[in-house]
């Protein structure tokens, strides 16, 4: 296991804005005065905005509840099943301090296995309290000039580890505001006067879900509203975001903002002023289904309320909208748009060209060509500008053009009207737009199928249930076949009772979906001139689903059929009213299946019968494109008069006798089926039990091999062993896999997986490749382990021997007669020694030399040597990069390790002087946001592009300052930067090569450095993103074996070619045109390489974020693959002007350059394979 080490902020964030009027901080941001007592509130010093603060120091005392607000933990709240106290679970709250929060503090929240709301621990056994809840009282604690402002807005910090158990249905809570009294805005519960707006994560990635705004609100019903879904997520990342939310209580205007960025904007009713924070987190539901299967912890800090605005500050200056966008058809797939760019100090670099919320193109010019667009289709567009430092404008106007071609399209029906309602048919009726594209025919549209096709403006749809609801649309058909929009829908009701019982009808429609559930509204109207006292609704659902919830109702079930029952607050039902309840539950394997056999009171549809299931659905034949079906009536008393076949919840077809053919289907696809009878009257039977069928034009697919297993291991590798299957489909190679990576393609039924962490555990399976590339599917698993120790400790002892024995560091000062250091192989190697030393004495402290010297007393000795004085990088950009980033790597990890506590004061200072001299260089040569392409020192010039020897260096330099001070700290420091106070903080050190350098630039550096660094759009904040993109550009070519007269030495072939992705350097051009080296590789995967090692090992390496590390991981193992069996390269247009290995062999060794130690520390602590 490794041994991982948070990086620690510098010190807690200045409270910067009291002065402004923001602020209503409440607990996790600020501290209180050593002489506070707890819970103290303290009136900021604002004239403008009662500002509150507090801290979680004696938490839950009555001194902080007193001085914070909270309502009565006596007090109770209705639930969905009785009653609870509004506020619980503080038994899952724990303030805890915290570094790396924005505060330093936060409170800290567990959520156990099997847990979640009270409802769940009431209703469900074995459910336990997770997660917690209290509500803050604004008007209580001296805030009713909070409480009574029209506008709130509630900002704070999260943090989800990596790994969070988001629970089964992956569904839970987030704090928010509230108004109203306590209890009226959650559980299924309203009041007039009470909203509420929480978030919550649903549904879609389980490491990063969807967020959404969980708005309840004074005059709804059921459960809270999913606005704004998917709209942002909440990773689980081991990083802290914020969330951030504007309610205008006046207006109906709520605004949110995730990590800064506004994502959601939507108008609601509020009922009530607002009556202050919601605190409010658990996994949602009311059984164990939507628990988490592990205890599992996040944090919250730094909340704050204001009234004045949101918190999140508008982009600092920020581009200008663009204007003047214009359309013009290109041809009939195209669209050409053009616009100005705004004249304004913060110029735009980019642009995003938006369809709706999707942007489809990023030109870097004033104009973009949209293709692959239909015949005569419209599209409406808005452009936004991007700036250097990728913040981006509002945007521009929208402008709507259409491509050429086709008809041009029918005009949308409009007028469509639904009338004269039979128990089982609904008479549409709708009217023509006079345009010289006449329609022909129309087609009626309930959801997504085609109920009916017309030639005239109106239609009847016969055979549908007693008292049903429907919605339908219309569209429009020119002679062309050209379909217009579909036109605004209209609902009716067929007369009768689809579950009727003392005058009541029920109709019933799903109302929600969130992907794993539903939700139904069921509406009982009293059709007769008396009241109902009291009813039940009874209905059947397929055998895969339940109900989870009712509100106001109960229900009970047996089996397959339910019961939902009145509750006291909505059982008389007058005569002409309605009432309405809802019920939610999970989708069934199916997906959603409808109620059938609906009563009402126990009475049927119409009171009658219903007639018979069909039985014996079966397949009568199949086509690349169709399937054919039958089945049989079981003659009953109520003959069915037609038949409707579900594919799931939706009807594919309808039919008049007991078979019928689906058509328009994909060639080999699998499709299961159901039928249901529909009578005279319009009653639906319940459905059939399926049948599945494939359609024709398969594609042969070699089989699955067999008997996979581990065959041997050693302390780096572990060799498995397979069986193929003999078929007609041979297969000509494999893939293996370690979780959805592939790391070997053998040709055999043999393969060892090389470069393993000792007593590490590997998971694989196997996949078979036919000769025309089909793949089949996986094998079954199998597991082995390497032998040795384990827990991040798995490093060479010779290399540790060679490290401890190495000489000190001691790099020349650069002139311009000599190398520039950085660019000799032995400067690397020295580099090298210093970074592995480094990484062995975090990962592993104690360890030594077979010779009794520690490694922690031999990184001393190199750290002080290399800050003696004329012995350090020169902190100057381009070839020296190549060395300066291992330097830059273990200073972050000896700052991070135990010997950082064994430097003095003086000593530290010099290594932070050091680290940040390097950094400085890096943001000077790197920085997108400036045009600069030379070193501090002004040692030749170089490219910004695509070569790596360079830019892994700086950009990897870059991201150890970032973890060395804080990105926070890191950027301040920049936009602070002098170059004059940095040379003579440098020179006063005895570091004068460094030193040196930004004597030589002078001021002309301040405006370079003195601003964030941002590399291809990602920042100092987003540390993923800068690797992930740096790594794909270090590996983006293709995997070869051969390019043009470079080849592998002893002639043999990559495992890995034709896949993604090779290193660049193995495919790039020089002055002279081609060049293929594997040592040029190796110089930008050191660096990239040693990013990740480190960044895994301080926590701060997310490989869910991490989107390139397939490419790196292919990238690597084939670079290794080829510097173990030499490589005959091409440079400066001179084929074998040398083979590539680990060095020159007649000169260097294998390990002049480091790549020994380079290896050894990323198979034992940095490999993804470990």
């Amino acid at each position: 296991m490794k041994r991982r080490t948070t990086v620690r902020a510098p010190g807690r964030a200045l409270l910067i804005g009291l002065c402004l009027a923001v602020i209503a901080l409440f607990g996790l941001a600020v501290t209180a005065p050593a002489d506070a007592s707890a819970g103290q509130t303290h009136q900021a010093t604002s004239s403008t905005v009662p500002a509150w603060t507090g801290t979680f120091d004696s938490f839950h005392s009555s001194g902080w509840n007193s001085g914070w607000g909270l309502t009565s933990d006596s007090a109770q709240c209705p639930i969905a099943v009785g009653t609870y106290s509004c506020n619980w679970g503080y038994e899952n709250l724990k303030p805890i301090s915290d570094a790396t929060s924005p505060a330093g503090q936060a409170l800290q929240v567990t959520y156990p296995a099997k847990s979640g709301p009270p409802s769940c621990t009431v209703s469900s056994s074995g459910c336990v309290l997770g997660g917690g809840q209290f509500y803050q009282d604004l008007t209580s604690n001296g805030q009713s000039a909070l409480a009574s402002s029209p506008t709130i807005d509630l900002k704070y910090a999260y943090k989800f580890p990596v790994g969070f158990d988001f629970g089964g249905k992956t569904a839970g809570k987030m704090p928010g505001l509230y108004g109203g009294p306590p209890g009226c805005e959650s559980g299924g519960q309203h009041c007039s006067n009470g909203w509420s707006t929480r978030y919550m994560w649903r549904g879609g990635s389980s490491s990063a879900p969807n967020g959404e705004l969980y708005f309840y609100g004074g005059s709804g019903s059921g459960y809270g509203a999913d606005v704004c879904l998917g709209n942002w997520t909440f990773p689980a990342d081991g990083n802290w975001h914020t969330i951030e939310q504007l309610v205008n209580v006046s207006t109906g205007a709520v605004t949110i903002w995730s990590d800064g960025k506004q994502v959601c904007q939507v108008t609601e009713t509020f009922s009530s002023p607002v009556s202050g924070a919601f605190f409010s987190t658990f996994h949602g539901g009311h059984d164990t289904s939507w628990s988490p299967t592990k205890t599992t912890t996040s944090e919250f800090a730094d909340f704050s309320l204001a009234t004045n605005g949101p918190q999140t500050p508008a982009p600092a200056g920020g581009p200008a909208a663009p204007s003047g966008l214009a359309v013009s058809a290109a041809s009939s797939s195209s669209l050409n748009l053009s616009w100005t760019e705004a004249n304004t100090s913060d110029p735009a670099v980019s642009y995003k060209v938006y369809e709706g919320s999707t942007v489809v193109a990023t030109p870097t010019t004033t104009s973009a060509t949209i293709s692959g667009l239909g015949a005569g289709s419209s599209h409406t567009y808005t452009v936004t500008a991007v700036d250097a430092s990728g913040v981006e404008s509002t945007p521009s106007a929208a402008v709507t053009g259409s491509t050429t071609g086709g008809t041009g399209g029918p005009a949308t029906p409009t007028g469509l009207t639904v009338s004269a309602p039979t128990s089982s048919s609904l008479n549409l009726s709708w009217t023509e737009a006079n345009t010289s594209d006449a329609a022909v025919s129309y087609k009626v549209y309930e959801g997504s199928s085609v109920v009916a096709t017309s030639t005239t403006t109106s239609a009847t749809i016969s055979g549908l249930a007693a008292g049903s609801s429907h919605t339908y649309t219309v569209t429009a058909v020119d002679a062309s076949g050209v379909e217009s929009a579909h036109s605004t829908s209209a609902t009716g009701t067929t007369s009768g009772s689809g579950g009727g019982g003392g005058g009541l009808t029920a109709s019933i429609a799903k109302t929600k979906d969130w992907g794993s559930g539903f939700t139904d509204t069921v509406t009982l109207t009293n059709t007769s001139a008396t009241a109902v006292n009291g009813w039940n609704v009874q209905f059947d659902l397929d055998a895969s689903e339940n109900i989870e919830s009712a509100a106001p109702a109960s229900y009970t079930s047996s089996g397959t059929h339910w019961t939902l029952t009145n509750a006291s607050s909505d059982a008389t039902v007058a005569p002409g009213a309605s009432v309405t309840f809802q019920f939610s539950g999970d989708y069934g394997s199916a997906g959603y299946l409808a109620p059938t056999g609906v009563t009402v009171n126990g009475q049927g549809s119409g009171g009658g019968s219903s007639p018979a299931v069909p039985t014996a659905l079966t397949l009568t034949g199949s086509t690349a494109s169709s399937l054919g079906l039958g089945w049989t009536e079981t003659n009953t008393s109520d003959p069915a008069v037609s038949y409707k076949v579900y594919e799931g919840s939706t009807v594919v077809a309808t039919a008049s006798t007991t078979s019928a053919t689906i058509s328009g289907l994909t060639s080999c696809t699998s499709h299961t089926y159901t039928v249901a009878a529909l009578d005279a009257a319009g009653v639906q039977s319940a459905q059939s039990g399926p049948v599945t069928g494939t359609t024709s034009g398969c594609v042969n697919t070699p089989a699955t091999p067999t008997g996979l297993s581990v065959t041997g291991s050693t302390a780096s590798s572990i060799s498995l062993g397979w069986t193929e299957t003999n078929t007609s489909d041979p297969a000509v190679s494999y893939r293996v896999y370690e979780g959805g990576l592939v790391v070997d393609t053998p040709t055999t039924t043999s393969a060892t997986i090389s470069g393993l962490t000792a007593g590490s555990s590997h998971t694989y399976t196997l996949t078979a490749v036919d000769a025309a590339g089909v793949e089949s599917a996986q094998s079954a698993s199998v597991t082995g382990t390497t032998s040795g120790s384990g827990g991040g400790s798995g490093f060479t002892q010779a290399l540790i021997d060679s490290a401890v024995a190495a000489p000190p560091f001691a790099w020349a000062a650069p002139t311009s007669s000599v190398p520039r250091p950085g660019t000799n192989p032995a400067n690397i190697g020295e580099a090298a020694v210093l970074y592995y030393l480094a990484l062995v004495d975090h990962q592993a402290p104690g360890s030594k030399a077979t010779n009794g010297t520690s490694v922690d007393s031999a990184l001393l000795a190199q750290v002080r040597s290399l800050i003696a004085g004329g012995h350090e990088p020169d902190a100057d950009g381009g070839l020296e990069m190549w060395g300066q980033a291992p330097v830059a790597q273990a200073l972050l990890l000896l700052k991070n390790g135990p010997a950082w506590s064994e430097l003095t004061a003086a000593e530290q200072n010099k290594v932070s002087l050091l680290e940040a001299a390097m950094g400085y260089g890096s943001n000077y040569a790197y920085n997108d946001a400036n045009n600069f392409s030379s070193g501090i020192c002004g040692f030749g010039n170089f490219s910004k592009g695509n070569n790596p020897n360079y830019r892994d260096g700086g950009v990897d330099t870059e991201i150890a300052a970032i973890q060395f001070f804080g990105a926070s700290t890191w950027d301040s420091m920049l936009s602070s930067f002098n170059d004059a106070t940095v040379a003579s903080q440098l020179n006063a050190a005895g570091l004068t090569s460094a030193g040196g350098c930004f004597t030589t630039v002078g001021s002309a550096a301040n405006s370079a450095i003195a601003r964030p660094f941002v590399y291809q759009g990602h920042g100092s904040s987003d540390l993923m993103g800068l690797w992930s993109v740096l790594a794909g550009d270090t590996f983006d070519k293709t995997a070869q074996s051969t390019v043009s007269g470079a080849h592998i030495a002893d002639g043999t072939t990559s495992p890995y070619d034709g896949q993604c992705c090779m290193g660049h350097e193995f495919n790039s051009t020089d002055s002279s045109g081609l060049r293929s080296s594997a040592l040029y590789v190796f110089e930008g995967w050191m660096n990239v390489t040693g990013s990740r090692v480190v960044m895994d090992v301080l926590g701060n390496f997310n490989p869910s974020a991490a989107s390139t590390e397939s490419q790196f991981h292919i990238g690597t193992l084939d670079l290794k693959y080829k510097l173990d069996h030499g490589y005959i390269c091409v440079a400066l247009n001179q084929p074998s002007i040398l083979v590539d290995d680990h060095g020159n062999p007649s000169t260097d060794g294998p390990n002049v350059k480091g790549f020994l130690y380079d290896w050894d520390a990323y198979s034992a602590s940095g490999s993804p394979q470990s």
